[in-house]
């Protein structure tokens, strides 16, 4: 019986500091997972506030368009174009001509400012005698650019945290390290700024592409092509006459040459009679 009690109890006490084992052991896996819990649920509330921020963001679209136009004559309608777009406050970035056969053709990339875009493509479409194409496309850039000033605001708040650091640093090596890494925020912060820019840019003026094109007649093609031919001879006339005067002194020195080979060749063959 004294057996028994003694192994009964020796039972208990392992069973004791299994339990003592079990509790440590949480313990130690709850004090490990409480300080994850803190930046885990300041990562939620950071996630949360740029999710607000985006959405009290306004809504960030480029419209470009594009409209091709029949014209009787492409020079006059590119011509009112341009009055337009300083009218409308605009610019062109790009312009070509483009002649070909029967095909004359004045291409225009304009930028008009958004909210008239649609105003300034009905006014050229009554320029035209028939609109081939037209076209307007919409981009919502909402979400790209919202994360671009989320990511250009915590730039800048990490420049101002490490221009604290840099009053508080005590050595050479300190102010060199931190004064790297600020070098490359502010290089951050530039190309960030410069990219919300030309996003600011391309949403308040959409682009605009124009071709004023012009088809000739056949008769009128080779009336045309005629009087370009009879223009280009006599314009090829008068560069031969002007080449010419330009090398008269070689025309001279070939003159002389020619003329003392003659005298030459006679004095020969009177020498040889």
């Amino acid at each position: 019986m004294l057996i028994l009690s003694d192994k009964f109890l020796v039972m208990v006490i392992r069973l004791l500091f299994v339990a003592f084992g079990f509790l440590l052991s949480c313990q130690q896996e709850a004090d490990r997972s409480a300080p994850v819990s803190a930046p885990a649920s300041g990562k939620m509330q950071m996630a949360g506030e740029e999710s607000r921020q985006a959405e009290a963001l306004p809504a960030k679209k480029i419209r470009n368009g594009q409209i091709r136009l029949v014209c009787a004559d492409a020079m006059k309608t590119a011509a009112d174009l341009r009055q337009e777009v300083a009218r409308l406050q605009g610019f062109i970035e790009n312009e070509n001509v483009h002649h070909a056969h029967r095909t004359y053709e004045v291409y225009l990339q304009l930028r008009i400012p958004a909210e008239k875009l649609e105003a300034f493509l009905d006014h050229a479409a009554g320029l035209a005698l028939r609109v081939e194409n037209r076209s307007v496309g919409t981009t919502d850039i909402t979400e790209i650019y919202a994360d671009t000033d989320a990511r250009l605001r915590n730039k800048k708040a990490l420049e101002a945290r490490y221009l604290d650091i840099l009053k508080a640093a005590k050595n050479v090596e300190e102010i060199l390290a931190i004064e790297r890494e600020l070098h490359q925020v502010r290089a951050d912060i530039e190309s960030m700024e410069t990219q919300i820019k030309n996003y600011d840019q391309q949403v308040a003026l959409s682009q605009v592409t124009v071709s004023c094109v012009t088809y000739a007649s056949g008769s009128d093609h080779f009336l045309g092509r005629m009087r370009e031919a009879l223009a280009n001879g006599w314009s090829n006339l008068l560069d031969f006459l002007v080449f010419l005067s330009e090398g008269w002194a070689v025309l001279l020195m070939l003159v002389a040459v020619f003329s003392l080979f003659r005298w030459w060749r006679r004095r020969t063959i009177k020498t040889r009679r």
